[in-house]
This record gives C-alpha cells, sequence and structure tokens, in this order.
C-alpha cells in the first residue's frame, strides 16, 4: 500500500497535520494537501506536500485541480479526505464526479441536512437526544422577538450561526464562532453584525449550559462501509482556544469513557445511512446531562487524539474504504493527554487544579501526546523546529492576553 496510495487533503490547517502525521506513521507515506491559505500547520513538514490555491473555494476550480491531480496519478490509490466544513460539503456536492478519480469517504446527499444545526437539532428531537433549548431566528428578529427570546432562554445566552461554513464566508470586524450574550442590547448588536456581513443563514440562540470548560466533551464516531460503528473515542476538553475566532476550538483534551448519548446518536446516524467520521460537541451540565451542541460531518480538528488514544484512523479508513476488510468495534480508550499548546499553558490555565494534577501525571508516565512535537518531523529540519517553537511562543502570548489563569 505504501507505494500506491497517496491521501489527498484539502485543507492547510492542524486537522489537516494532525491527518498527515497519522498517514506517515501508519504506512510512511506523505500526504498531497491543497489549501488557499498558507498556514504554518502545514508548512516545511516531512508528512505532506502542500499546494497553494487561493481560489480554492470555487467549486469550478476546486474539481479542476483534483481532476488534474488524479489524472496524473493514474496508478496511484487517491484517498480524498476533507478538512474542515466548507470542503466536506463540496466533496457531498460533487461525490459522483470525484468518485471514479478517487476513494470519497464521505457520506450521501441525505447527509447535508446535519451541517444545518437547526435541521441536526430537529433530527435530534426525533430520536430524542437532548440538546439546549434553542431559538431559530431565520432573518434579523424584531426589537420583541428579541425580548420574547430573551425571556424564554434568559441571560446569559449563546448566539451561534446554524451554517457554519457560509458564516466564515462573511467575515466583519469582531468575528467570532460562537457569541455569549448577558441583555438584548448585545443581542440585537451581535444579529446586526451577522445579518449585516451578508449572512443568509439562521442564527440560533441557545439555552446557556453553565459551569467550567472541564464538562466539554468530543465524541468520535466511525461508520463503516456497511453502516456499523467501528470506532467510537471520546475526549474531555482541558482547555480551549481564546481567541474570538478560535473559542470552541480544543487546545487540550484527556481520554474519557464513553458518554451513554453515543449510543443514541450512532443509531440515528444508521438509521440515516450515514458512512464514515461524524464528530459530536457535548456539553454536560451540573446533574450530570449530557446535551449534544453540534457535529462535525469528517474528522475533528482534533483528529490525532485518536492515534495517540490508541487507534489511528487512517488506518481504519485504508481497510475499510481500499482493503475492503470487515472491522470490528473499537473503543479509543488509552488514557493520553493530547495537546496543541505548551503544558505549561494547559496547567496554568485549566479551569481545576485537579486536571492540572492529572495533565502533569500523564506527562510524567509519558502519555502526553503533542500533535506538533513529530520527532520524525523535527529531526534536522530546522525550519519545521523553528514554525513549532514560535507556534508555542504565541500561544503562550495569546492565553495570557485572552484567558483567565485558574489561580
Amino acid at each position: 500500500m505504501q507505494d500506491t496510495l497517496i491521501p489527498v487533503l484539502l485543507g492547510a490547517d492542524l486537522n489537516c497535520y494532525g491527518m498527515a502525521r497519522a498517514f506517515y506513521e501508519a504506512y510512511g507515506i506523505r500526504s498531497v494537501a491543497f489549501g488557499k491559505q498558507v498556514l504554518g500547520a502545514t508548512r516545511y513538514s516531512r508528512y505532506l506536500t502542500f499546494r497553494h490555491v487561493p481560489q480554492l473555494s470555487d467549486s469550478t476550480i476546486c474539481r479542476e485541480v483534483l481532476l488534474d491531480f488524479a489524472k496524473t496519478n493514474k496508478d496511484k490509490t487517491c484517498l480524498l479526505l476533507a478538512c474542515t466544513d466548507e470542503y466536506v460539503r463540496f466533496l457531498i456536492e460533487n461525490k459522483a464526479t470525484l468518485e471514479p478519480y478517487f476513494v470519497v469517504p464521505v457520506p450521501s446527499e441525505d447527509s447535508l441536512p446535519l451541517m444545518e444545526k437547526d435541521a441536526f437539532y430537529r433530527l435530534c428531537a426525533e430520536h430524542s437526544i437532548p440538546y439546549p433549548e434553542t431559538v431559530v431566528y431565520r432573518e434579523m428578529p424584531t426589537l420583541s422577538e428579541i425580548l420574547a427570546t430573551g425571556k424564554r432562554l434568559g441571560y446569559p445566552h449563546i448566539i451561534k450561526p446554524a451554517q457554519s461554513d457560509l458564516y466564515w464566508n462573511h467575515p466583519f470586524r469582531g468575528m467570532e464562532k460562537v457569541y455569549l450574550v448577558h441583555n438584548k442590547h448585545e443581542e440585537e448588536c451581535i444579529l446586526s453584525l451577522i445579518y449585516g456581513a451578508g449572512y443568509t443563514g439562521a442564527v440560533l440562540a441557545q439555552r446557556y449550559i453553565g459551569g467550567d470548560r472541564s464538562r466539554a466533551f468530543v465524541l468520535t464516531l466511525y461508520l463503516d462501509r456497511e453502516g456499523k460503528v467501528a470506532l467510537r473515542a471520546c475526549g474531555r476538553v482541558l482547555l480551549e482556544e481564546q481567541t474570538p475566532c478560535g473559542k470552541g476550538n480544543y487546545a487540550a483534551l484527556v481520554t474519557a469513557p464513553i458518554p451513554r448519548v453515543a449510543a443514541s446518536l450512532a443509531e440515528m446516524l444508521s438509521r440515516l445511512g450515514y458512512r464514515g467520521f461524524a464528530n459530536f460537541d457535548i456539553r454536560r451540565d451540573v446533574r450530570g446531562h449530557d446535551y449534544v451542541l453540534e457535529v462535525n460531518l469528517r474528522q475533528g480538528r482534533s483528529n490525532y487524539f485518536l492515534t495517540a488514544a490508541g487507534t489511528n484512523p487512517t488506518i481504519l479508513l485504508a481497510r475499510d474504504c481500499i482493503l475492503c476488510e470487515a472491522l470490528g468495534e473499537t473503543d479509543a480508550k488509552k488514557s493520553v493527554l493530547f495537546r496543541t499548546v505548551p503544558l505549561s499553558v494547559v496547567c496554568r490555565y485549566t479551569a481545576r487544579d485537579r486536571d492540572a494534577i492529572l495533565a502533569k501525571s500523564l506527562h510524567r508516565k509519558g502519555c502526553d501526546v503533542s500533535l506538533l512535537h513529530a520527532p520524525s518531523d523535527l529531526f534536522a529540519n530546522p525550519l519545521r523546529t523553528l514554525y513549532v517553537w514560535e507556534h508555542m511562543r504565541r500561544e503562550k502570548q495569546k492565553f495570557r492576553r485572552y484567558a483567565e489563569p485558574k489561580r
């Protein structure tokens, strides 16, 4: 397989790097990544060859780039993966065109409504899967509608776009991934900014589940070509990124038991005929009840956590989609700390002292995995080493600027 497989990745971020590292460690092969931005995460790496295509968001150009690549590599098996929601939508919508040239492990078009959070919540309601109480705005609401939402949900509550891939295509000053609003004036201002920037999708107002960030979990499921669950893995969040656009991205995870809601989510996906990776954000309230916040129709940004926890997802993909082997059910449950920031940042900014103690304990046991500190990528590679050093320095600066220390 090492001589015939080419992993082709759409993206340039840490998700892309994590998949490329996993492919390299599993098979000793370099991935090829196409991205519209040049980001440090995928520069100067032995694990991948990065190709900058500024107009990659244009579906026509993206198709042409991929088909040209496939036609020049006819003797290879090209496994095509998306690393952001934008490219997931593109692959799902263009699967029929691409499949003669690529192995494309994405779900069918029937799964596209899952990318819209309001439609996802309707499906959750049909399958008795708990999610936070939500009000849906289809357009800029009136003041009376905002007042009614505030009365129903209370303050503070969450404001977030229903279609993330569409939302990020309409940037504005002060843009954030998710907003916590404390009164009707804040809510009206945020909604005006979102709709004023040209966003045309729904916006959700959602009841805020309180408590510290240690009540957040990320659940990954993989459904094989027969629709059976082949992988379950769960991480508890120790730390999230703190920059406005990075909130909600995980900076540190530890292995956690599979939550009970995973069975209901897997059953829902199976009934939909879902195939491939699904990545869920889950929040636990103070009573211990789990609520599902959203789903990504791909491997998560912190996908290398799966490899660190004992199950390399690239081996799973190859066995299922290329070798067509039967897969059993695996829980990735090796106890590890996975992080994209310095250990000192994890320990200083975790919400609880006992999580800092846990992080240090896992580090001493050799169960601490830093995504970017990959020995085979850093050895005799000064440019990559310099980037990783600079990335970690900047992460310290970001947390000093945006976050409150635990103590």
